[in-house]
């Protein structure tokens, strides 16, 4: 029977109740933390801003991601999934602290490391990218 790590879980657990400084400021940019690993982006044409509440939207119809291509154009920085394939491991990291400032490069390439080991998009897409580049 194999043995299932927890390695990544008791990090992430760390981080989201642990007591030391860096896991109390993790708590509360979590939600810009988390848009700096999104592989895609919610697009929508219309902007609600009205003051006094906190507006919802209804979507009416299919939902679409657009993904956009795996490299960024020409003189663009990388975005959303773009960045899982720019540089090395600390590049990306920087790129993701560069769109997402509050976030610390020490816990972007901890959690970097965590998705690009465990999560089966990001293996997916890499695997894409490795087999586009043989063409």
């Amino acid at each position: 029977m194999e043995r299932i790590s927890l390695v990544w879980f008791k990090r992430v657990r760390s981080l989201l109740i642990g007591d030391a400084p860096e896991a109390k400021y993790f708590v509360t940019i979590i939600r810009k933390c988390n848009s700096c690993f999104q592989i895609t982006s919610l697009g929508t044409r219309k902007d609600i801003r009205e003051c006094g509440y906190m507006p919802t939207f209804k979507i009416q119809g299919q939902v679409y991601h657009r993904i956009g291509s795996l490299c960024p154009q020409p003189n663009e920085e990388p975005e959303f999934l773009q960045i899982y394939f720019v540089g090395d491991g600390t590049q990306q990291a920087e790129q993701r602290c560069k769109n997402v400032p509050q976030e610390r490069q020490h816990t972007a390439l901890q959690l970097q490391e965590m998705l690009n080991h465990h999560n089966c998009y990001v293996h997916g897409f890499k695997s894409i990218m490795h087999k586009n580049s043989k063409w």
